[in-house]
């Protein structure tokens, strides 16, 4: 076999395993695209998901600024009107037992005036009997 003849088979050898390469090549390249397409969506998803949190962590201070407002309003505010407002209650209480008191020995002295006018009727009556019999 001459150079030519040598050089003519190993180019009909090398050529298919470069076709070969050729196309597992473009194949890679088109795979990478992809893959390239593909991680993009992931960062743009990614780039969403940050901002959303972002969103979410100013969201979360505006509440925790919210919440110690209403923590400090409680405890200056409400807390204290409603210890004046108990101590006041109680001061009703004890002014309404008071007027029960009052009222349950007026009407003890409502039912015993009550008899005593029936009693005083009764002896009227028996008074009136005795002058007509006298």
């Amino acid at each position: 076999m001459t150079d030519v003849e040598i050089l003519q088979a190993m180019e009909r050898i090398i050529k298919p395993v470069l076709t070969k390469i050729e196309e597992v090549k473009t194949e890679l390249e088109e795979r990478m695209d992809r893959m390239e397409e593909h991680m993009d969506r992931i960062e743009e998803r990614m780039d969403r998901m940050e901002e959303h949190m972002s969103h979410m962590e100013e969201r979360m201070d505006r509440i925790e600024d919210r919440m110690t407002g209403i923590e400090v309003h409680l405890e200056t505010t409400t807390d204290v009107g409603i210890k004046i407002i108990g101590e006041g209650h109680a001061d009703l209480t004890r002014k309404l037992d008071e007027a029960l008191k009052v009222e349950n020995e007026r009407e003890l002295l409502l039912i015993r005036l009550n008899y005593l006018e029936g009693e005083v009727v009764k002896v009227k009556r028996r008074l009136s009997q005795l002058e007509k019999t006298a």
